[in-house]
């Protein structure tokens, strides 16, 4: 039985620093270990084994990543799917998780913790970890992560567009909108986007959102999903919103001015 293999990255502007885990197994609190790798290693990348050992070594616990639920999950898929590993990748996998967080002297951090495309290839690196693609982050204009179908994420460098766009002097909102709205144009045009059948996605159909905040706190959030395109039956991207003081509360895309 194999293990989940997760990635995390971890984005401080006001540290100057970006670390990362990539491909590893055996240990669940992501963000921690990419903590620990940005406060105790000269190294800016760790993968598979050697991030998992060092992550242990620092202090952080090792534990078993595949629930009984998603080990049940794939044996059926294994018992349906005889043929090369990776060769139906269809699932309706678990999200990114993306936070950005604004601390009270105005400093942006951006993280991303996934387990990734379910039942992907061994060594698939998705969206997520990377830098510009899963997240982007500068605290003088603003910080964005992704989440969604990575391959189209990837070539798209979605979060950085999107800083890009607020350093140009666009809302969040408006920032994330142009963004998906130049994803969606670039699929579109690609080779890619008109040859491969769309089983092919991790999604049946183009699944993608984003979400920013800018140096003030004002947020946005945009999504290629609406009525003929729904996700876990939303048409609507929801993030989560938490402010020092208040509880925190659920709000779509379609709720941001």
């Amino acid at each position: 039985m194999r293990m989940a293999r997760w990635s995390s990255t971890l984005l401080s502007w006001r540290a100057r620093q970006c670390h990362t885990v990539l491909c590893w197994q055996g240990v669940v609190k992501a963000f921690s270990a990419a903590r620990v790798v940005m406060e105790r290693s000269p190294h800016s990348v760790l993968a598979g084994e050697g991030a998992t050992t060092f992550a242990v070594r620092n202090g952080i616990e090792a534990a078993e990543t595949l629930t009984d639920d998603a080990k049940q999950q794939f044996e059926n898929w294994r018992r349906q799917h005889q043929e090369e590993e990776g060769s139906d990748l269809r699932g309706d996998s678990h999200d990114t998780v993306g936070v950005i967080c604004l601390d009270h002297d105005g400093n942006l951090c951006a993280g991303t913790s996934t387990s990734g495309w379910k039942f992907k290839h061994p060594g698939r690196v998705g969206d997520a970890p990377v830098v510009g693609s899963g997240l982007y982050c500068d605290s003088t204009v603003g910080a964005a992560v992704a989440t969604g179908d990575g391959e189209e994420i990837l070539r798209t460098c979605l979060s950085f567009a999107v800083v890009e766009f607020m350093r140009g002097g666009d809302s969040p909102q408006l920032a994330c909108k142009k963004g998906i709205a130049r994803l969606e144009e670039t699929v579109k045009r690609s080779a890619a986007g008109r040859s491969v059948e769309e089983v092919n996605r991790m999604h049946g159909r183009l699944t993608v959102a984003v979400m920013a905040m800018n140096p003030k706190g004002d947020i946005g959030a945009a999504s290629t999903l609406g009525p003929r395109n729904l996700h876990r039956g939303r048409p609507a991207f929801p993030l989560a919103i938490w402010r020092k003081g208040d509880p925190v509360h659920v709000v779509e895309e379609t709720e941001i001015p």
